[in-house]
């Protein structure tokens, strides 16, 4: 884990982490398997490698995509750094390709473990929007070991069992998709939080 801000992130992927045991030792264990698997010293030439290569990365770049995952608008910013950077020294085209395809090959590294993260946790993150449909053996509440298992389980029975939460929780549902698709629509600045 290294610094970046205030917050703890993954070297290897990025991803910020809580600094607790469990937390920093989840990311290894499921994200990086393979990292996992390697001998001590091929571990460390990673990280090292991993350290080197951020070092490397011009502070234009990371701001778009720690902030914004902008992709385009951090495509705009490598290409203007690349073009004025060429402006100024003419001799160096090498160095201005190699640094390109340093960012490009690391964005695209960022940006595969952030998907497939998402793509890990589709289940979990569907679970938030339909827990009336989704069955509870489906769920990934690996990061989530501070909550009871068993009392949710049985929580997310009873609620399934009772078709009048159901119902409510239904109606709810279409009623925030409409207030968003109004908004949308209308550009007006009424949203779910003031209008419920």
């Amino acid at each position: 884990m290294i610094n970046k801000g205030d917050e703890a992130v993954c070297v290897l992927c990025s991803g910020t982490v809580v600094c607790r045991t469990s937390s920093v030792k989840w990311p290894f264990e499921t994200n990086h398997k393979s990292f996992c698997e390697k001998s001590e010293p091929e571990q460390k030439e990673l990280i090292a490698s991993a350290i080197k290569d951020r070092n490397k990365q011009p502070t234009s770049m990371l701001k778009y995509v720690s902030k914004n995952c902008h992709t385009s608008a951090a495509s705009y910013s490598a290409a203007n750094a690349i073009a004025r950077h060429d402006a100024q020294e003419k001799g160096n085209e090498e160095k201005v390709i190699d640094d390109f395809i340093s960012i490009v090959d690391s964005l695209r590294k960022e940006f595969s473990a952030r998907f497939s993260q998402f793509k890990e946790l589709s289940e979990t993150f569907k679970f938030i929007m339909y827990p009336d449909v989704i069955s509870f053996d489906k769920l990934n509440l690996s990061q989530f070991n501070w909550l009871e298992i068993e009392e949710l389980e049985m929580k997310l029975i009873d609620f399934q069992s009772s078709s009048i939460w159901i119902q409510k929780f239904i109606e709810t549902r279409k009623k925030l998709e409409l207030i968003e698709a109004e908004r949308l629509a209308r550009n007006i600045s009424k949203n779910t939080s003031n209008e419920i």
